[in-house]
């Protein structure tokens, strides 16, 4: 682990990490900074996050044969480098969710070539034929509508595969109910180039503070561990963020015609939307450490006044960002607002309300976002039967596996701890002793197949929705290749078991039906 490290004025290279093969490293809360190049590694499992690249004049972060992780809000920089991140034989890439801001690049963001059995979220555009990585939610200025890239498919022809990304853009909120970076962030946001926007939050800050200095204020109060002895001052925290979206609430626009008032800007927007996940963040501490009075999962327990702030700001932004002209994508501005609710709730052990706004929502409709709405009902209602002691420990590990089970949205290896069992050990053990078996096709609408691709025993399955409730069961015998099942069930998410009677294996997969 390299973490809250400042390395500087290297001649070579800040971070070099070769012979280690199957280890992992993780970078964290640093600042990597002027040399030829920042991290060097091999052979490894790269994570970084919360990690300022910058002012490398060859490659910020170059990693041969291994993995990388920079996903769900890992929250890097990448600032005025050569080329931002350079792959050889690369395995993973995974940078899905992963607020990470790539900014005056001189070349590439990304260069160099992934191993022929390369396992991450991409696909082949229809038209183009070619292969577009997917980096949702990452801030990668466009140049003529274009991130530059030059990453192939190293499969041995003479003419690999080209790489494009997509979903680069719209940069947008990143609610996550997780500790967010250090404040050493504060250093990197507080030079907020363009930003206008000043706010009077109260409570020890000076009369029309600047919006990134109020920010920063609250930034350093939070606390960044995860026990409570290191505990700082999140009520305080709160106190200044809820000042100081009030504050330009109260004075400022978001759209032209919707008020008196000065127009907010593309900069200050982006600190608004920092301001609203360090909202969650402390708000997150605040119940967690106990200043604030958990529901425990009761049926209409009233909402701390800190929770229904949050609530009313997200009700606020999606009514004034929603139908704004300098918004290119309100659909998910609006989902990811509305996600934001739902966290909430769930942050404060409000789980009808939390299960309820993700599953009623209709304009979740859509694939991925029906992926994401679902797998966040199916935790929230194993963790609420968990709570209200419905459910024993083991049960909530095997619901929490059937959340988990063949969805892409989190095969990040970065999942949710709850109750003292890490939920990536979880879907490893569904991993280490699965049954060799597909569902075609999938997504699929009122009929599907399980094709097995491997021997197998007497197979028992039983299909449920995402509340637990048992719709079909039956056994399959151990001559079948393929079994055809009819599923007259509404559009939505569903999850076959099958358990093979020989040995006992046992997977899960989620099955989605369209309508």
């Amino acid at each position: 682990k390299i973490v809250d490290c400042n390395i500087t004025n290297n001649q070579d290279y800040a971070v070099r990490v070769s012979g280690q093969s199957g280890a992992e490293l993780h970078i964290g809360n640093s600042v990597l900074e002027n040399g030829l190049e920042g991290v060097v590694a091999s052979d490894v499992l790269l994570r970084s996050r919360c990690t300022r690249y910058k002012l490398f004049s060859v490659i910020a972060l170059r990693l041969t044969r291994g993995d990388l992780y920079i996903n769900q809000g890992a929250d890097n920089y990448f600032d005025d480098n050569h080329r931002a991140i350079e792959l050889v034989e690369a395995g993973i890439v995974n940078m899905q969710d992963g607020a990470n801001t790539f900014i005056n690049t001189g070349n590439y963001q990304l260069f160099g070539s992934i191993d022929n059995n390369f396992s991450s979220n991409y696909s082949q555009n229809p038209v183009t034929n070619q292969y577009e990585l997917d980096v949702t939610s990452n801030h990668m200025p466009q140049s003529g509508g274009v991130v530059p890239v030059n990453l192939v498919m190293d499969d041995g022809s003479a003419n690999p595969p080209q790489f494009t990304l997509k979903n680069w853009s719209p940069y947008v909120i990143f609610p996550y109910n997780a500790l967010s970076c250090a404040p050493y962030t504060a250093n990197v946001n507080a030079a907020c180039t363009g930003c206008k926007v000043v706010v009077n939050t109260g409570g020890g800050g000076e009369p029309n503070e600047p919006l990134d200095a109020a920010l920063n204020r609250a930034i350093n109060k939070i606390t960044w561990s995860a026990s409570i002895d290191s505990s700082r001052e999140d009520m305080a925290a709160l106190d200044i963020l809820q000042g100081l979206l009030t504050s330009v609430n109260e004075n400022y626009i978001y759209e032209t015609g919707q008020g008196e008032g000065e127009l907010i800007e593309a900069p200050d927007r982006l600190m608004l939307d920092r301001a609203f996940d360090y909202y969650l963040t402390a708000m997150s501490n605040a119940y967690r450490f106990g200043f604030l009075e958990l529901n425990r999962a009761q049926e209409g327990g009233p909402l701390s006044e800190q929770l229904q702030f949050i609530l009313n700001e997200a009700d606020l932004r999606i009514a004034h960002e929603a139908n704004s002209a300098s918004i290119e994508d309100p659909y998910q501005l609006i989902f990811n607002f509305e996600l934001a609710k739902a966290q909430a709730y769930r942050i404060g052990e409000h789980y009808n309300e939390a299960i309820t706004q993700l599953l009623t929502y209709e304009s979740w409709a859509a694939y991925p976002e029906t992926e994401i709405v679902n797998y966040w009902g199916c935790v929230c209602s194993a963790e609420r039967d968990y709570i209200l002691e419905e459910i024993g420990e083991e049960t909530f590990t095997n619901r929490l596996a059937a959340c988990i089970a063949n969805i892409s949205y989190k095969k990040a290896n970065e999942l949710p701890y709850y109750a003292g069992i890490p939920v990536s050990e979880l879907e490893a053990r569904i991993q280490e002793d699965g049954i060799a078996a597909e569902l075609v096709p999938n997504p699929t609408s009122k009929r599907g197949t399980i094709r097995f691709t491997g021997e197998h025993g007497t197979i028992s399955y039983q299909l449920t929705n995402t509340e637990g409730k048992l719709l079909q069961k039956g056994e399959i015998g151990q001559e079948e290749r393929s079994w055809t099942l009819e599923l007259p069930y509404p559009a939505g998410v569903y999850y076959l078991q099958l358990q093979d009677q020989v040995n006992g294996n046992v997977e899960t997969f989620k099955w989605v039906i369209t309508e």
